[in-house]
């Protein structure tokens, strides 16, 4: 009998992930949802599913770290934080690594069984601390490029496939000069403030387009942003409620910082502008690092001229091809 594989998501933001890699998978895949939403509707039939993986002895994939059993979450945590903190102190202290590789020796003598549980990460935006304690104890990961990759391997940890941004393989052709606003924050206060002011800054080259070429999307994790709402009427803005695979393949100009959209632009060819240069999120020093030698090449909002593909500078786009060449 041809064994099932569970993928658990926890949170609603990761419902859309769970269903594309569902699509991907050989195997028969069922979704245990243990969030607090209803299933969303994926659009199957647009997916592009050509290259399709099979992932032998699995039974389980966790799509975010930190969801094992609440006990041992609490205990992974704490290592890996007291790890990270002695790496960056010690530097050629890899105790993490030591005991990935400890691992995967022991797994190939069969003194320790392979896992059956695959703990992946939610987007390239990879942290400080990856991998984390929970996935060099798993063992197996499926990684979105090759910098993932080489890190896990590094650690122990055996890469069953490079997947890429397997949740924005969506068949829809491109429409030409249409942007796509994607801020990260969560709503409250302070972000909808930032968010309107960004609307703002760049509302004298949206006022006069076309409404459907500019598009919002809200954070997955967000119901309804009040501020941004009342900015968007304004400004002539469109609330993206789709299926961020149709909006992202859709959209020929992303507007976003460096965190998930930003590599997942990135990996589909999309002129990018930033909100901001300054990297603001936690992010492993060794992608940091290749980032940061990019980063004044990709023009900021600041840079604007005209919302249209002809006008996007040439040399930012060789650059965004030769960074994802060495990310993916």
């Amino acid at each position: 009998m041809e064994r099932k594989i569970k993928i658990v998501v926890r949170e609603r933001s990761d419902i859309e992930r769970a269903y594309a890699l569902k699509r991907i998978i050989k195997q028969k895949v069922e979704i245990d949802n243990r969030s607090n939403s209803k299933k969303k509707n994926i659009f199957d039939k647009g997916i592009d599913n050509s290259k399709l993986i099979s992932i032998p002895n699995c039974d389980e994939i966790i799509i975010k770290p930190y969801t094992s059993k609440l006990i041992f979450k609490s205990l992974f945590i704490f290592l890996d934080n007291k790890l990270e903190g002695l790496r960056r102190r010690i530097t050629f202290l890899k105790v993490k690594e030591y005991i990935g590789i400890i691992l995967m020796f022991l797994r190939g003598l069969k003194i320790i069984p392979e896992s059956k549980i695959i703990c992946i990460n939610r987007g390239m935006d990879i942290k400080p601390g990856f991998p984390t304690f929970e996935q060099i104890i798993s063992g197996r990961y499926l990684a979105y490029g090759r910098i993932d990759k080489l890190l896990a391997e590094a650690n122990g940890i055996k890469v069953e496939d490079k997947i890429g941004y397997y949740n924005y393989h969506y068949k829809k052709n491109t429409i030409d000069n249409s942007v796509l606003l994607r801020p990260t924050y969560y709503s409250n206060n302070t972000n909808d403030k930032r968010v309107s002011e960004i609307i703002e800054k760049i509302g004298t080259h949206t006022c006069n387009r076309p409404k459907d070429l500019n598009r919002i999307t809200l954070h997955p994790d967000c119901y309804e942003w009040n501020k941004v709402y009342e900015k968007q009427i304004k400004y002539n803005w469109t609330i993206e409620n789709r299926n961020s695979a149709i909006s992202m393949s859709e959209a020929s100009i992303i507007i976003c910082e460096i965190s998930s959209p930003f590599f997942a632009s990135l990996f589909l060819n999309k002129d990018i502008y930033l909100i901001s240069r300054v990297i603001n999120k936690p992010m492993h020093f060794k992608l940091k690092k290749l980032i940061n030698k990019y980063l004044l090449l990709i023009p900021t909002i600041d840079d604007i001229k005209d919302l249209t593909t002809k006008n996007y500078p040439e040399k930012a786009r060789l650059a965004i091809l030769e960074l994802k060449s060495k990310l993916f």
